[in-house]
């Protein structure tokens, strides 16, 4: 269950950064342009969940451990992420209302 939670927390992460870049961000929604506002809040928002996922991480199983896992579910994670982009990037929409 908590490595659950740490890779719920990656995979927001990992997409509010993806979602930061102009390209990734049009594969979702190309009817919308990215805002100077939510390219800002998209970036902010990712590197605060991925350094929150870490704290979380070292918190929970020590720092060695949690490292260790943390890295582990972030490889997981992209790619499931690499994936979805590459081939069913409408999936990924509800954060973009989530946001506007």
């Amino acid at each position: 269950m908590l490595i659950l939670i740490e890779t719920l927390i990656l995979f927001l992460g990992f997409l509010c950064l993806s979602l930061s870049l102009s390209r990734h961000y049009n594969q979702v929604d190309p009817k919308k342009r990215l805002s100077t506002r939510n390219l800002w809040l998209y970036r902010i928002s990712g590197y605060t969940l991925l350094l929150l996922a870490g704290i979380y991480a070292a918190d929970v199983w020590g720092l060695t451990l949690g490292l260790v896992y943390w890295c582990a579910s972030a490889t997981l994670v992209t790619f499931f992420l690499s994936l979805v982009l590459t081939f069913k990037p409408k999936w990924l929409s509800f954060i973009i209302c989530l946001s506007n």
